[in-house]
């Protein structure tokens, strides 16, 4: 390949063309390698057609680990393989991070290295941490790399994520109907004091009742809101939302909340905060929690304690919730008997801090505000199908048959919400108490008789065999298949003295 020196009349740079023949389409193909000197050009045209050569025997092109992981990460963000503007801005943040150190794409095989690396930096992190955050953005850009030829295999395929022993992964725990009505109750109470115009209890009633997620129904307009369900985006990738009814019985509410409001317009938000403004993520879980803190010191209050008596449920809440001493209001005490009060007051909630803080935490653990969602699914699946509660909260088909041959049109989504506004207004139990046998007194050593079922007495006085059991036709005869060598389950009725012979 004899190269020609060229100069661009665009940019003026110096380069060399020339042409060859492709090893593998066998064209003649021009090209121009911009180089200044003609041993680089030379070399350049070297690497071409020994790359093209390897592909020509189905050798793998190893160029590629070469490249530097800087070089890598920008192809990656600039081929807009991720759609979503969410999830390319995470992806970003944490490949330029590179808190494992890699330098060229070749480390990637060092699996033995990265998996140290990983494990060094969950001491400090966390495995949840490495694992969103370091692991799963290296494998996808190891496995883009891979599928863009860039790289000849994708060596971080077979890469497992840390096991989470040290911090094993939450569950969400749903609450019960009692603790539901206590943590309105108290959101109420908080509302009340801090003098919040719109309360907080209505979200939490929504979220509740649609099963969705918060980030989703907090981002619901009033025009959403059709006095039936409440129409929410299709969702993103896995995270699907569902049909989000309302049962008629809370539409009273939602319509007298919008009037408390003045009659917002559709554009605004369907949910507020207390001080009217769109629910923030942040904020609305704070709020919860609160308001669940508040709930349990209630409902786990020692009314026998004298300690009671120098206490409010309130300020033990704020201490356990704040991690410290609530503080008084006013000016402090000069005179010596209010100094001696204070005192006692401070002692009092502060003993009650100590005794109430272990049940409240045990209460509190793994039951975020994303806990509604989990106590919808499990009071509506305890009377409803679960197809109308996967419909309801946007659960995906389980099998062939929801996916394919169920025709979502005949399901019910409103069955589900429904379902929880009953056990939320008392109307059904979760709990249902068994029925009690009674047993009878027996003799020691006495053995239990063995009832079987026995049908009814006919006409002719024999007794009916009752249904479910085989019988065995009266047929004459002798020898092995005579009737009564014929086995059955019930001696009596089956007997051989029953049959006649001809």
């Amino acid at each position: 390949m004899k190269l020609k020196r060229v100069v661009s009349k665009k940019t003026g740079r110096v380069g060399f063309r020339g042409r060859y023949i492709d090893p593998l389409t066998r064209k003649r193909i021009k090209k121009t390698f911009w180089f200044a000197e003609r041993l680089d050009a030379e070399n350049a045209v070297k690497s071409l057609l020994s790359a093209r050569g390897r592909r020509e025997y189905n050798i793998p092109d190893e160029s590629g680990w070469k490249l530097t992981y800087v070089e890598l990460v920008k192809r990656f963000l600039a081929a807009g393989v991720v759609k979503s503007e969410q999830r390319l801005a995470a992806l970003r943040k944490f490949l330029t991070l590179n808190l494992l150190g890699i330098t060229v794409a070749g480390e990637f095989a060092g699996r033995g290295t990265l998996r140290s690396k990983c494990t060094t930096l969950a001491v400090d992190r966390g495995e949840a941490y490495v694992n969103k955050c370091v692991l799963q953005p290296l494998k996808q850009l190891s496995a883009w790399a891979a599928e863009h030829d860039i790289i000849p295999h994708d060596p971080l395929r077979d890469l497992k994520k840390l096991k989470r022993e040290n911090n094993p992964a939450p569950h969400k725990r749903a609450f019960t109907a009692e603790e539901i009505r206590a943590i309105i109750k108290a959101s109420d109470e908080l509302d009340a004091l801090n003098g919040c115009p719109y309360p907080l209890s209505v979200a939490f009633k929504t979220l509740l009742l649609t099963g969705n997620r918060p980030g989703a129904v907090a981002q619901a307009n009033v025009g959403d809101f059709d006095e039936k369900r409440i129409t929410l985006p299709p969702g993103r990738g896995k995270k699907r939302n569902g049909t989000a009814t309302i049962p008629p019985a809370f539409v009273v509410d939602l319509q007298r909340y919008f009037l408390m409001r003045g009659r917002p317009a559709a554009e605004e938000p369907l949910l507020v905060s207390g001080e009217g403004a769109r629910l923030d993520g942040r904020n609305l879980r704070d709020a919860f929690k609160r308001a669940a803190t508040l709930a349990f010191v209630q409902l786990c209050w020692p009314n026998r304690d004298p300690h009671t008596q120098f206490a409010t449920p309130l300020e033990v809440a704020l201490s356990i919730h704040n991690g410290r001493l609530a503080g008084f209001s006013g000016a402090p005490p000069t005179d010596e008997a209010k100094k001696a009060l204070r005192a006692r007051r401070k002692a009092a909630v502060l003993a009650l801090t100590e005794l109430l803080k272990p049940q409240v935490e045990k209460r509190l653990a793994d039951r975020p505000v994303y806990a509604l969602r989990a106590t919808h699914i499990t009071w509506a699946r305890r009377f409803v199908e679960h197809g109308a509660v996967r419909k309801q909260v946007g659960h995906a088909a389980r099998d062939v048959q929801e996916q394919h041959y169920n025709d979502g049109a005949f399901i019910d989504a409103g069955l589900s919400s429904q379902a929880v506004w009953d056990v939320l207004t008392g109307v059904k139990e979760l709990q249902k108490q068994e029925e009690k046998v009674e047993v009878l007194p027996m003799a020691v050593g006495q053995m239990a008789p063995i009832v079987a079922p026995v049908g009814k007495i006919g006409e002719n006085g024999m007794k009916k065999t009752p249904k479910g059991f085989s019988q065995v036709k009266g047929n004459s005869g002798e020898g092995r298949n005579a009737p009564w060598r014929t086995r059955t389950s019930d001696p009596v009725i089956k007997s051989h003295l029953l049959y006649q012979l001809s």
